[in-house]
């Protein structure tokens, strides 16, 4: 017996302690247990996951100051807790683990040494990472076949050897990154090693489909070698999840299926399939009869994870007889806790700083009021000395960028520095680098960096000085030997046409490298090596003090904005890192910057999309976090949500929205939408009039001005709907095609299906499809009742509530919106290749059992392509009226042109009234 014949198995787990701790016998079945997630009707960014249930205190345990309490001081605010249900198909769970797999012993079917085809179906939580997938490869020995690993990049990479030695391995990586699937369902990949293509080569092509049983899309371009190849036949056993002799991580999440054949398309030889185990089995024998073992903390499940958050607040709450004692807590998703507060973040250049390890930072971001400039890490700050003329140091007088906080300013009429002795290292030949970052025209500013040389004789002590020289454009880089008996200036190095005398911000560095006897040194300018050599016979020690300079004669147009004076040890970021966070990260993707914050401020974040497709975005701004991430989201125009298996943030972009195949499939007629269905034709998201404005840059409008949802007045449209959104974009070239894909978003003519009740108690065969459904998943609804149009209703999951009822209530109301927009073009495909003609309409009335149709296209629009010149574009579908009607052919070369049509493909038929529009039933538009 199954739900819901047997009550649904809830499990809710608290960590208690450090520990995971089923908790279910303590929830009151009398309470549902509610779970809100994702955006609610039309919402325009997503709220902080709910979810509420009720514990039976009767005891105490759940009052969190209570000293008798066996969870005193282990229970509180933010203690994190998850539900799930163990109901419908299994799956192989893999933590994620060193040892965390399944695996099954060498035979000889599995000693394939020509064409393989290996096919696996999974959805990890781990993507982002380098995972193990599969393999035959055991380094003992030399018994390594095969094996397959995804890059961090997204892009699989498929292994074989020719001899069980590393020497004789061969690599594939796939040319294009898998886009990352959301949550809930799994992807299937598939790789074939074809060891002799024909052409004196071998060949490996990587495929995916939506299942291990679907249509599979080729993914990239084939990697052809030259000559051809065998594979090892070694001893190994076959391994899904880890492979103990791979240097990589275990791969983390669910594997559904997995497949080798022997062969391209040939003989299965291995077939586990997971979703048929019993949860708990440790071992079985698969459809080829091999037999698989579970290990480490791997596991068959069945488990559906519903909910991750924390409990935010324990209200204890008892009758009037203190015999029924409840706490009704909320728990909420991460979004809640991130949301708190509103301190914006530091910026992007002093996170950079932070989160790559320097040594020490004088941002020289101090108030107006300020006496020194305080070190970033502790260390002793830089106090200011004026040493000729009058003035003092323009503390927060200094601009670099917009994105950064005010800095120095050099003053007039004044010659003085900024000194600081620096933390102490202890390796006194090692490495080092300085950072300055500066703006405007200011002359004869420099700093200066002492090494930790005495002085004397023994210990000569080197002054490298970098000097700005803005009347000749020109850096200077010199080294100053200074010892009792003698000083010199040995090394000079002028950069000519430094380009940096200006008001923007500018990022300079020397990196200095002590060897046995010499020194070298390198000098870096926005990122780009402009000077390098070798301060012969001199070994440069590390860094004790520090000087900031400057000499300006009474030149108050000659002013400098220094900041953010930092001194890296032997491996500092990359230059070019170092210079993308001056410029505030300008030009990061949005789901690349979401990645970064997340990982910059310990938060989990898993993509779903193409994260190298996402937007540009403008330099990074100084606000919260939430602000960023959300900005970041609208720019993209994507959805940033939090995952229902962890407490974790993720951020589905625009490229993940298009185009989907379906994720829950319902049939209105057999019972699987739960009452009521209620579409809304209102004008809750019309816009048809958009302004969008790239922050602190320019601006584009576009307009619909023509058809049923624009700026006309009624009938012919519905007036102006204008919207006016701000964005973090990268360029002022980004505005026009923002702002005409809210158009288009907005003015989709279709009705809105805000919310669509699937009951599970009534229809369990939707268990896994409906519970696997996420935030932005295509779902849709045919055969409607008779009233509602007659095609079937597709749309997105916007958010949704569920409710589990003991013993066996288990409902999910899902909020949506229409999906149509989200169709766009690919180019050469049969049907999203095609562009719609929206100026055409019959030419004539037409009769419900005519197998012709005349139309019409408005002069100055481009025809129809005519059959006898283009029969590869037939047949093709139109909708005309509500009825589908599929092109068979098409005459004519004016605008007047002739179909031959079959009628009815979508079961209405019925005569049509001349000047009726004819539309592509599948609309492609341009994508964002």
């Amino acid at each position: 017996m199954v739900f819901p014949q047997t009550p649904l198995d809830v499990v809710v787990e608290m960590e208690i302690g450090g520990t995971w701790t089923d908790v279910t016998d303590f929830v009151y079945a009398r309470a549902p247990i509610t779970i809100e997630r994702g955006r609610k009707d039309e919402g325009k960014q997503t709220d902080p996951a709910r979810c509420s249930l009720t514990l039976d205190n009767r005891d105490g345990r759940w009052s969190s100051r209570n000293p008798a309490s066996p969870y005193f001081g282990l229970i509180g605010r933010n203690t994190p807790v998850r539900v799930s249900l163990d109901v419908g198909e299994s799956y192989l769970s893999l933590p994620g683990n060193a040892g965390d797999k399944v695996t099954t012993p060498d035979v000889a079917a599995l000693d394939i040494t020509g064409d393989i085809d290996v096919r696996f179906e999974m959805n990890l939580t781990n993507w982002t990472s380098l995972v193990l997938i599969a393999g035959k490869y055991e380094i003992t020995g030399n018994q390594r076949s095969w094996g397959i690993w995804l890059n961090t990049t997204g892009t699989f990479n498929f292994r074989w050897t020719t001899a069980g030695t590393l020497a004789s391995a061969v690599d594939a990586t796939c040319t294009e990154p898998l886009p990352y699937p959301p949550g809930g369902r799994p992807v299937a990949v598939r790789v074939t090693l074809d060891v002799d293509n024909g052409a004196s080569g071998n060949t490996v092509t990587f495929y995916t489909s939506d299942s291990i049983d679907g249509t599979w899309t080729q993914l990239g371009e084939p990697i052809v070698n030259s000559g051809t190849t065998s594979i090892h036949s070694g001893t190994a056993p076959v391994e899904l999840g880890d492979i103990d002799d791979f240097l990589a991580d275990a791969c983390s999440g669910r594997i559904t299926k997995f497949q080798i054949l022997d062969g391209i398309g040939g003989t299965v030889v291995a077939n586990p399939d997971f979703t048929v185990q019993t949860p708990g089995d440790t071992s079985f024998t698969d459809g080829a009869g091999l037999e698989w073992t579970v290990a480490g903390g791997a596991s068959i499940s069945n488990r559906k994870p519903r909910f991750v958050g924390e409990i935010s607040s324990w209200p204890v709450r008892w009758d009037v007889s203190g015999e029924d004692v409840e706490v009704s807590v909320e728990a909420a998703g991460i979004l809640r806790r991130l949301g708190q507060g509103a301190v914006p973040l530091k910026s992007a250049l002093e996170r950079h700083i932070t989160v790559n390890g320097a040594i020490e930072c004088w941002p020289l971001t101090d108030g107006k009021l300020a006496t020194h400039g305080t070190a970033l890490f502790g260390g002793a700050p830089m106090v200011p000395k004026i040493q000729s003329g009058t003035g003092s140091v323009g503390w927060a007088e200094g601009k670099l960028a917009d994105w950064l906080d005010p800095v120095v300013l050099t003053p007039p009429s004044t010659d003085g520095t900024l000194g600081t002795y620096v933390p102490n290292n202890t390796d006194a030949a090692s490495e080092w680098s300085v950072d300055i970052c500066r703006s405007g025209i200011g002359d004869y500013e420099g700093l200066v960096i002492g090494d930790q040389g005495s002085g004397t004789d023994a210990s000569p002590k080197i002054n490298w000085t970098i000097e700005f020289d803005a009347g000749a454009d020109e850096i200077w880089l010199s080294a100053a030997y200074i010892s009792e008996s003698s000083s010199s200036v040995d090394v000079v190095e002028t950069v000519s046409n430094a380009g940096i005398y200006d008001d923007a911000p500018h990022h300079v560095r020397v990196t200095i490298t002590p060897g046995a006897t010499d020194t070298d040194y390198e000098l870096y300018v926005d990122g780009a090596a402009r000077t390098s050599g070798t301060y012969t016979g001199e070994v440069s020690q590390a860094v004790r003090n520090m000087r900031l300079f400057w000499t300006n004669l009474a030149l108050t147009d000659d002013l400098a904005s220094f900041g953010y004076i930092t001194y890296w040890g032997p491996n500092p970021p990359a230059v070019t890192d170092t210079y993308d966070a001056v410029l505030g990260n300008a030009g990061e993707r949005a789901t690349e910057r979401v990645l970064r914050l997340c990982n910059e401020t310990d938060v989990t974040m898993r993509p779903a999309g193409r994260p190298e497709e996402s937007t540009p975005l403008g330099p990074q701004g100084r606000q919260t976090f939430t602000n960023i991430v959300e900005a970041a989201a609208q720019a993209e125009s994507g959805i940033l949500y939090e995952d229902r298996e962890d407490v974790a943030l993720r951020l589905r972009d625009h490229a993940g929205l298009y185009n989907q195949t379906v994720a829950l499939d319902l049939d209105y007629s057999t019972g699987d939408v739960a009452p009521p269905l209620e579409p809304v034709d209102d004008d809750q998201s019309t816009r048809n009039d958009v302004t969008v404005t790239r922050t602190g840059g320019g601006w584009a409008r576009v307009t619909k001005d023509t058809g049923p949802l624009s700026t006309d007045a009624p009938p012919d449209g519905v007036g102006t709907y204008s919207e006016s959104v701000s964005l973090d974009l990268y360029t002022d070239n980004q505005p026009i095609s923002h702002a005409g894909w809210r158009v288009h978003l907005g003015t989709w003519d279709e009705a809105r299906y805000p919310v669509v009740r699937v009951d599970l108690a009534a229809t369990p065969d939707l268990v896994d499809t409906a519970s696997g459904a996420d935030i932005g998943d295509r779902m849709t609804i045919s055969n409607p009742p008779v009233w509602l149009p007659d095609e079937t209703i597709d749309l997105l999951v916007q958010g949704y509530t569920e409710v589990i009822t003991h013993p066996n209530g288990w409902e999910l109301a899902f909020n949506c919106s229409p999906a149509g927009p989200w169709t766009v073009g690919i180019p050469d495909d049969d049907v999203l290749g095609r562009v719609d003609n929206e100026s055409c309409v019959t030419n004539g009335s037409t009769s419900s059992s005519s197998g012709i149709l005349n139309v019409l296209t408005a002069t100055g629009s481009v025809r129809w392509a005519d059959s006898a010149t283009y029969s590869g574009d037939f047949p093709f579908d139109i909708y005309v009226g509500g009825e589908v009607m599929r092109v068979t052919s098409c005459s004519g070369t004016a605008q007047s042109q002739t179909f031959g049509v079959t009628r009815s493909i979508n079961g209405v038929v019925k005569a049509h009234a001349s000047g009726t529009p004819v539309r592509l039933i599948t609309t492609p538009v341009i994508a964002l």
